[in-house]
């Protein structure tokens, strides 16, 4: 039996979020919450480059018949989207995904 629900076309909402970030690439200063760590907009901005660049490999795989090898660039974006969401929401959680952070565990 064929699944049933929405049809999504993954390849399409890629591209789609490619060209958002795309317009908005350029954009040098941001808002940041009141209660949030300088570091965490910088953190995050890493984060979704990757995840773009990763987006545009997965595409560049596909559209050349490799979806195999994809799937390990597909890992890494998803990575890179929920720390980057981790970040934004967890109270200092951006110690942890410093490099400072990485070696002594987010202690202080």
């Amino acid at each position: 039996m064929a699944p049933q629900g929405p049809v999504i076309a993954y390849r399409a909402e890629l591209r789609d979020l490619i060209a958002l970030w795309d317009a908005d690439r350029d954009v040098r200063s941001f808002q940041v919450r009141a209660d949030s760590h300088h570091s965490v907009p910088i953190i995050i901005r890493g984060l979704v480059a990757h995840a773009v660049d990763c987006a545009r490999a997965v595409l560049a795989l596909y559209e050349s018949s490799l979806p195999l090898p994809a799937a390990p660039v597909i890992r890494v974006l998803i990575e890179d989207a929920v720390t980057a969401g981790w970040v934004l929401v967890t109270p200092d959680g951006w110690r942890s995904s410093s490099r400072a952070g990485l070696i002594n565990g987010g202690k202080r």
